[in-house]
């Protein structure tokens, strides 16, 4: 694997991995202005845009995945299958999961809560009541 003059997959990774500490805190600010973002479109009176509230959620999903922020890019992958599975059952706009989507946002702002960052069973319990909201919105959209 490795080549004269090259470096090795190990030294590869490490060097990957201190790139991305050197933009890990414009990511975190990132995060944390979607996340306000998506919080002011979910609070907004009426119906809101699901293309940017999905775009929103998708960004999170990545970057907190990309940061191994894992219970934050789960929180925001829920919030993609809320939607997706609103759009598949054909659903309008005016009769999307508005209120399971402003839980999953208020989800989002709490697991980035520094006095939960080591609270394991909190942020499971929070993990567990998304994934039965998005299957009973998904079990309503269906029936």
């Amino acid at each position: 694997m490795r080549q004269s003059g090259g470096m090795s997959v190990a030294r590869a990774l490490q060097a990957a991995e201190e790139r991305l500490e050197t933009v890990r805190e414009s990511c975190m600010e990132g995060i944390d202005a979607s996340i306000e973002a998506l919080t002011a479109l979910v609070s907004a009176d009426g119906v809101g845009d699901l293309a940017t509230l999905y775009h929103g959620a998708s960004e999170i999903f990545a970057m907190a995945g990309t940061f191994q922020l894992n219970e934050l890019s789960e929180a925001a992958g829920s919030l993609c299958d809320l939607i997706d599975g609103h759009i598949e059952s054909g659903g309008e706009i005016a009769d999307a999961p508005w209120e399971s989507a402003r839980v999953h946002v208020n989800a989002l702002r709490t697991l980035r809560r520094p006095e939960l960052s080591a609270d394991q069973a909190t942020r499971r319990a929070v993990l567990v009541g998304l994934r039965r909201l998005t299957a009973q919105a998904k079990g309503a959209a269906a029936g």
